[in-house]
């Protein structure tokens, strides 16, 4: 996370600088960085031709926004993952972004049992710190030269994972969170879901004890609890709201706000647009 520098000119500036980077001889490193994170061989791993960097001007936040190309796994362990950089020329912090996840819309290869979950997200922050560093060690001279030194700050560290289940014994409870006055302490009242939520917390998660113990209190332990509403296509064909359920914690020198949702989606996007809002808020207190 750095500074907001001064002005959306200076921050289209960076941005086309940033984007011109992305060449060949810069992606070969990025793919490099990826498959090694992934165990894998950079064939393994396909880029979307069709997409090319996108430069694009958010005027609610001030702030220029750089997305990278999709790059994908075509094996296991199937993944994909696109970086993006946020320049802010308002009173927020520029960041880069890491996302990684389960591919949307192939159904064959996006879902998993939870006998594999710890696996797969071990892998995945794997390859988000290795494309983070990625970033860091080829766009760090670039943005240094925009940055007085008094406003350059170290790098600081946002986590959001997410883990949507199929599970269909907690699917009221997850209907319950859809109420817009419901919160996790209310469903966790009920020692059954409290257990079995926790079960699947602690999949993504290093969290202690109980998912009870940090719903007694808003700010118990600097655990915070909040919802993020998504609109996504359910599997009878309806565009309908929905709700997962965040807790945000301290781990070590990161932020981490752990997700969990009932996924009834059609394609298995509901956490993809629930965790890129879930980063937005995040990212709008730093």
């Amino acid at each position: 996370m750095l500074q907001p520098i001064p002005t959306k000119d200076d921050a289209t500036s960076l941005a086309n600088q940033l984007a011109e980077l992305y060449d060949s001889k810069h992606r070969d490193g990025y793919e490099t960085a990826v498959a090694s994170a992934a165990g894998m061989a950079k064939n393994d791993l396909h880029f979307n031709e069709h997409e090319k960097v996108i430069t694009r001007w958010e005027e609610d936040a001030d702030t220029t926004i750089i997305d990278y190309p999709l790059l994908r796994s075509l094996r296991k362990p199937f993944f994909e993952t696109r970086i993006c950089i946020a320049i802010c020329s308002g009173k927020m912090s520029t960041k880069f972004w890491s996302r990684t996840c389960l591919p949307i819309g192939i159904e064959s290869s996006n879902s998993v049992s939870v006998d594999e979950v710890k696996n797969l997200v071990k892998t995945f922050r794997c390859i988000t710190d290795s494309s983070l560093t990625w970033m860091k060690k080829t766009l760090n001279k670039p943005i240094k030269e925009y940055f007085q030194p008094k406003q350059f700050v170290y790098w600081g560290q946002l986590e959001v994972s997410a883990l949507g289940i199929a599970d269909e014994g907690l699917a009221e409870c997850f209907r319950k969170l859809w109420d817009v006055e419901s919160t996790a302490k209310d469903i966790l009242k009920d020692e059954d879901v409290d257990e079995r939520l926790t079960y699947y917390f602690k999949q993504v998660s290093r969290i202690q004890g109980k998912l009870s113990q940090y719903s007694n209190g808003r700010n118990l332990n600097n655990h915070f609890w909040f919802k993020v509403p998504a609109w996504v296509e359910v599997k009878d064909g309806y565009i309908k709201p929905r709700e997962v359920l965040y807790l945000l914690r301290p781990l070590d020198d990161i932020g981490q706000a752990i997700g969990l949702a009932y996924d009834d989606s059609l394609n298995g996007d509901l956490l993809l647009r629930s965790g890129a809002k879930a980063a937005n808020i995040m990212g709008r207190w730093l």
